[in-house]
């Protein structure tokens, strides 16, 4: 019993301290259903404690004269608790607010009634730091009316405000993760933008980069992957070999990795027509189911207008042509050099 009510919470922090325990941590979680041996060995938070192992003790209480006394002192114990896990749900996620928050940054806050205060001064202190607030409330805001943005919940009953409050977390998250997860590609084509076109280049000596590995660098510091599409008809016309040109990629993909640069794939198409031969998007489409690209987010740079066809046919969001001597194009911008094109990606 003495590990029970008032006294027992005073032995769970005078125990803790002794052993240089947290008094919480909301990173460590109460480890449940261990065994005894688990249990000596196990290393956590004074607050953990009582989940652990002080509120699992009256079910193990035989009599009813000893249950009826538990059960009193565990409602001081729960009482107690409540208030402990809100004051220091408070201090530690102002903590964290003050140390990881800055402006720009977006709190959400959810509470039933509206008017919890841990939310409610989490909000004061965000606000202070530039940070936007959005509250979701059940019918009533309250006082978390303070937020930039309030989504009340029309429902009469809390597990039903809560319920949809899930709904909404979950539709929230799943936006940001398309955001920050999607996958956007750089496309080049390569003759005359990786390399000059000397005219069916197939072999090393006759390849000569142009400037490239720079704007490739920047390109995946921004987060896009690096693609290279490219018509390569000399393979149809008998002028090289597939065998020669996979030889020629293998060293040119050698070469970029040397500067520090992953090219992620490299398609081609080796005919005079079909649906990969540009101004056909098909080696842009293959390119996006096999690597799951957004085309909306992604950009193709290219130097022949069938380039920009093949990319806008694919739905790739921004089609740059490299040229300074093409007049109407179906690109959205035209640019003379590489160097413009790092103020675009």
């Amino acid at each position: 019993m003495d590990a029970l009510g008032a006294i027992g919470i005073a032995r769970v922090f005078a125990y803790g301290g002794g052993k240089m325990c947290p008094m919480y941590d909301p990173e460590i979680l109460p480890a449940i259903n261990m065994s005894k041996e688990e249990y000596k060995k196990h290393t956590g938070t004074s607050l953990n404690h009582f989940f652990e192992k002080l509120l699992c003790l009256p079910k193990r209480l035989n009599t009813n004269a000893a249950c009826g006394i538990a059960n009193e002192r565990m409602e001081l114990m729960k009482y107690y608790l409540e208030k402990l896990i809100a004051e220091c749900d408070l201090y530690y996620f102002c903590e964290y607010m003050d140390v990881g928050g800055r402006a720009g940054d977006v709190l959400f806050g959810l509470s039933t009634s509206g008017n919890s205060e841990n939310v409610v001064r989490a909000f004061e202190m965000a606000q202070k730091m530039g940070i936007t607030t959005i509250a979701l409330t059940g019918t009533t805001p309250g006082r978390m009316a303070i937020a930039d943005t309030t989504i009340a919940v029309p429902a009469q009953t809390s597990n039903s405000i809560q319920e949809m409050h899930l709904v909404i977390d979950h539709l929230i998250c799943g936006e940001v993760e398309s955001f920050f997860m999607a996958v956007k590609a750089f496309f080049l084509d390569r003759d005359d933008i990786i390399n000059e076109d000397t005219g069916y280049v197939s072999r090393q000596e006759d390849f000569h980069f142009d400037g490239i590995f720079g704007l490739c660098r920047i390109a995946i510091s921004k987060g896009y992957i690096i693609i290279v599409a490219t018509n390569q008809s000399g393979i149809g016309r008998g002028y090289y070999s597939e065998a020669e040109y996979q030889v020629l990629t293998k060293w040119m993909l050698s070469r970029f990795e040397d500067t520090g640069v992953v090219i992620t794939d490299v398609l081609h198409c080796p005919t005079l027509s079909g649906p990969d031969r540009k101004p056909n998007p098909g080696m842009f489409l293959t390119a996006q189911r096999k690597h799951g690209i957004d085309m909306a987010i992604s950009v193709s740079l290219g130097d022949k207008e069938r380039d920009i066809q093949a990319g806008r046919q694919a739905r790739v969001g921004i089609n740059i042509l490299l040229s300074t001597t093409m007049g109407e194009s179906e690109a959205d911008q035209v640019i003379a050099s590489l160097k413009e094109m790092e103020s675009i990606l």
